[in-house]
């Protein structure tokens, strides 16, 4: 009985069991984080730069569609022009950008020639850098209708910058003119020149950089949450892991401390501020044992831990209506003929990311019983996003006879923390996590 009661407790610790028993060196990895673009957040928001008509050398205070009020008195400051403009009606707009200078320490002031030539030429346009409302001593981009066009807000080595686009006539017409109906009620004495002849705006609020972690590449980044350029505001910022440059997401970030202990696909690394250079400092050791309490709280599933036994809705159909029966993952007990027990890939996956077009072929294959019957592993796929019908016809499409096939909630993507789609877990007979994304051609072909 004593024997028993320790193997129970040594199983309680799934993840410190799996910890090598040799030691490995510490790999230590510096990432400078000078590279900006604009986030999944950012990517997907309809935001406007409003322009309006320069009278003379003076402009109104930068617009504020959730708290100006018709009829409302404007604050008017006197500027100083960039040197060398065309004659013509020349026009400004505001940035939303917290450096702190007066007259106006929340926005940054742009200068665009020639407004009218939008659409179908090509235009300089200028940011008072410096806030200083004096933009001779600013240097100026040529804005081109046909690509987006990146203007730094500060002056430095990494300035905080914008990307400026163009909404097309026909693009978002039903927002582009509730837009217009919202800034001729408050614009008071300005000049609109309309959405058409505006900027649409992106933030490019993410600085990043990229290392590799055993073989994977991961991108990591901090988000300046309150825009004011600086990247570093413990607390505040959040740090960001993502696969592609494509998928920087608040769901896989931290907020920004002096030390962080951040996980990304089962393996655990700590991250430290090199706050002079712009940089982080990676530091990776195989040797790391989590406790019970950082397990829990880890931005996910490490290698080692024991997968939860969660429940999902299967794939089925009865009396020709498409049902949903619930199982917990670890109720399969997969085994070979000869009565071994074998190892679970868990895929989750949904049909119209393009990294699934490459990584199909081999889960099929998987997920099939070969013509010798001597099956590898048991396949358990979870939707995510697909319809009953599409789900559970799958595997005759494909004619799959080695899967269980499900689906993938929102709240079971949050307690199997996904960070990646498709993400797979390769789980041993006891339902340990081995790997989190292996190799599919390793598995097809070991």
């Amino acid at each position: 009985m004593l024997f028993i009661a320790i193997i129970g407790i040594i199983c309680a610790f799934p993840v410190q069991a799996q910890i090598r028993s040799h030691s490995s060196p510490l790999q230590v990895k510096k990432v400078i984080i000078n590279q900006l673009l604009a986030d999944v957040e950012q990517q997907q928001l309809l935001q406007v730069l409003p322009l309006f008509m320069i009278k003379g050398d003076s402009v109104h205070q930068p617009i504020d569609i959730s708290a100006d009020k018709p009829g409302m008195k404007l604050n008017i400051q006197k500027i100083v022009p960039p040197k060398g403009i065309s004659n013509g009606i020349h026009a400004y707009g505001f940035s939303y950008h917290q450096h702190g200078n007066l007259p106006f320490p929340n926005h940054t002031l742009i200068f665009v020639e020639r407004p009218s030539g939008l659409q179908t030429q090509s235009t300089r346009v200028w940011a008072d850098a410096n806030h200083d409302l004096d933009f001779t001593n600013d240097s100026s981009v040529v804005f081109n209708p046909f690509n987006p066009c990146k203007l730094a807000l500060d002056i430095g080595n990494q300035p905080y910058a914008i990307e400026l686009s163009l909404f097309g006539p026909k693009e978002f017409t039903s927002f582009q003119s509730m837009y217009k109906t919202a800034i001729d009620l408050i614009r008071g004495e300005r000049v609109y020149f309309g959405t058409q002849f505006s900027f649409r705006e992106k933030r490019l609020n993410t600085a990043y950089g990229g290392f590799e972690i055993d073989g994977d590449s991961i991108y990591i980044g901090i988000k300046d949450i309150n825009s004011n350029g600086s990247f570093a505001d413990k607390g505040v910022d959040r740090v960001i892991l993502s696969p592609s440059l494509q998928r920087f997401e608040l769901d896989n970030s931290l907020p920004l401390t002096e030390k962080m202990r951040l996980n990304w696909l089962g393996k655990s690394f700590e991250v430290s501020m090199i706050q002079e250079d712009r940089a982080l400092e990676i530091k990776i050791d195989p040797n790391y044992k989590p406790s019970r309490r950082t397990v829990n709280r880890a931005n996910s599933l490490l290698v080692g831990q024991r997968m939860p036994n969660v429940k999902f809705c299967m794939a089925s159909k009865k009396n020709n209506a498409f049902s949903k029966t619930k199982k917990r993952i670890r109720s399969f007990k997969p085994q070979s003929r000869r009565g071994d027990s074998l190892e679970t890939l868990i895929v989750v996956w949904n049909s119209y990311d393009k990294q699934w077009d490459k990584d199909s072929t081999y889960v099929h294959q998987l997920a099939r019983i070969p013509k010798n019957g001597k099956v590898k592993m048991n396949v358990i796929m979870l939707n995510f996003g697909g319809s009953g019908k599409y789900v559970y016809r799958y595997n005759q499409r494909y004619e799959l006879n080695n899967v269980t096939q499900g689906f993938c909630s929102a709240t079971l993507a949050r307690k199997l923390k996904i960070q990646t789609m498709p993400q797979y877990f390769l789980l041993d007979s006891r339902f340990r996590i081995k790997a989190i994304n292996p190799k599919l051609l390793t598995l097809t072909h070991p």
